[in-house]
């Protein structure tokens, strides 16, 4: 077997961190945050979500296909409450190097509730089952394939539901480990209440990544 290192130089690394107008105090930890990882970010807009049933989904698909056009070359995009463990830099200039030439998805933590089959020391090989997109990054042509292949209004259910069934399937797709994003507590706008995922996502990594 051939193995293939590849590196990435931090400074290149484009960065979108989602946020809603209604919430920008939420953006108040995040040059903390992107200071763990050495990582040049600007704020996206996050779309408004329409006046009808399930609209913070609507409005959250939008927003992550919206965040996905424009950009050329790879791409990290977090939501404006991701918050990353010490140390995370190290973890993902392995788990970087580490990855094939053809990976399409890199998650930086997820809620896995499914079993990830193991790729390397840092690297898991997931093809479905992982719920969350507050720190994923995307390659080129990951965002090509999303653009033109996912539609909300005839796939099946929004767009992380979407990828938990059917588009990590059908790409090349991968989480970190240890896992170095999590998602701090707040209110989720899709269940209109006060969430908080860290415990459940660390029980599922203890299930999931073995």
């Amino acid at each position: 077997m051939i193995l293939i290192v590849i590196t990435l130089d931090m400074e290149d690394i484009k960065c979108r961190v989602l946020n809603l107008d209604a919430y920008a105090d939420r953006m108040t930890h995040i040059p903390a945050e992107m200071e763990k990882m050495g990582i040049k970010w600007e704020r996206f807009r996050a779309i408004d979500p329409p006046e009808q049933p399930a609209s913070a989904y609507i409005g959250s698909t939008y927003s992550h296909q919206e965040i996905l056009r424009g950009a050329e070359g790879a791409l990290l995009v977090c939501e404006d409450d991701v918050i990353f463990t010490d140390g995370a830099r190290e973890v993902f200039d392995k788990a970087f190097s580490q990855l094939p030439e053809d990976w399409d998805m890199f998650y930086l933590g997820g809620n896995v509730k499914m079993p990830a089959e193991r790729y390397s020391e840092n690297l898991f090989r997931i093809k479905g089952g992982v719920h969350c997109n507050h720190a994923i990054f995307y390659s080129e042509k990951a965002r090509d394939f999303i653009l033109t292949n996912y539609n909300q209004f005839t796939d099946i259910g929004y767009y992380d539901h979407w990828l938990y069934v059917t588009g990590l399937g059908l790409m090349n797709c991968y989480i970190c480990y240890p896992v170095i994003a999590y998602q701090m507590p707040c209110f989720s706008n899709a269940r209109g209440a006060m969430m908080d995922y860290y415990g459940e996502m660390k029980e599922n990594e203890k299930k999931h990544l073995i």
